[in-house]
């Protein structure tokens, strides 16, 4: 089901982000200048929630103005309960902008077992195309966290956990049939990290990891210090999605100690630089 809330005031965004350095580049955070005679722009932003629903934002964005975000319209989609399926990550469909793939961020409160779900929604009608269990693994230990980021092929979603230990699903697109469950640990991650999430490039030729690093877990249910390290690893996308690990690069940027902690993260349009949340 979809809502709609049509609001009058404008809203401004203040996005914090944590700035690192891409695969590619070693340049650093640079000073944006508001563009005077920069013309507005319209669009749609779609934002995950914790209450079993994602968002639709109408906004226009103005670079020249005080508050360049203007949102001029809301609407819900309903996936489900708080309970049952609160979500972190949403993803349209590289070859149909119509369909939103989703994947939630805790267990189901309601269903029996340790289950997930992943599903599909009609951005058209607002409909529930796919809504399909997904049983986590006892290798997932700590599981206060689970799907938390994606990324796409052209025939496969491949959401990512958070738990330990973390992982990645490669579903098949249409039918979010399960095809491939791949760990990490083959590759360096083993009890030494917390919270993995991942997306593709634009050209789906790879796909980028990035861990916090721990100390040695002394369990695996029991989180340890982070370390402020961040690795960031480059996987062949074309081997993952055949449930197999290809290492393409790999890189390291520090923070602080138990302050520093990443989260999603997107490329920009070109390919050339990995814009990392935290």
């Amino acid at each position: 089901m979809r809502k709609i809330a049509t609001i009058g005031i404008s809203l401004l965004f203040i996005v914090s982000l944590y700035l690192a350095h891409s695969m590619t580049s070693s340049s650093g955070p640079a000073a944006i200048a508001r563009d005077k005679g920069a013309q507005t722009y319209t669009g749609k932003v779609y934002v995950a929630g914790m209450g079993g629903h994602f968002t639709e934002a109408d906004v226009v964005i103005d670079p020249s103005a005080e508050a360049p975000i203007v949102v001029k319209e809301l609407g819900r989609y309903e996936v489900g309960s708080k309970d049952s399926h609160p979500i972190h990550d949403i993803r349209i469909d590289s070859n149909d902008n119509t369909k939103m793939f989703w994947s939630t961020y805790k267990t189901d409160a309601k269903a029996q077992g340790k289950i997930l779900h992943a599903g599909i929604t009609d951005l058209k009608s607002a409909k529930i195309l796919k809504d399909e269990k997904v049983q986590i693994p006892d290798k997932a230990q700590w599981t206060g966290a689970m799907y938390c980021a994606s990324g796409q092929t052209k025939d496969s979603y491949l959401p990512v956990t958070m738990s330990n230990e973390g992982y990645i699903d490669v579903f098949e697109k249409n039918t979010l049939k399960l095809k491939h469950r791949v760990y990490l640990d083959s590759i360096g991650f083993k009890n030494n990290y917390q919270f993995f999430h991942g997306t593709n490039s634009p050209d789906m030729k790879a796909f980028v990891i990035t861990a916090n690093m721990t100390k040695e877990w002394s369990a695996p249910d029991a989180p340890a210090e982070r370390l402020g390290q961040i690795e960031i690893v480059s996987l062949d996308l074309a081997a993952l999605e055949k449930g197999e690990l290809k290492v393409l690069g790999r890189s390291t940027i520090t923070g602080s100690p138990q302050k520093t902690i990443t989260f999603r993260q997107s490329f920009t349009p070109d390919g050339k630089y990995l814009l990392q949340s935290g």
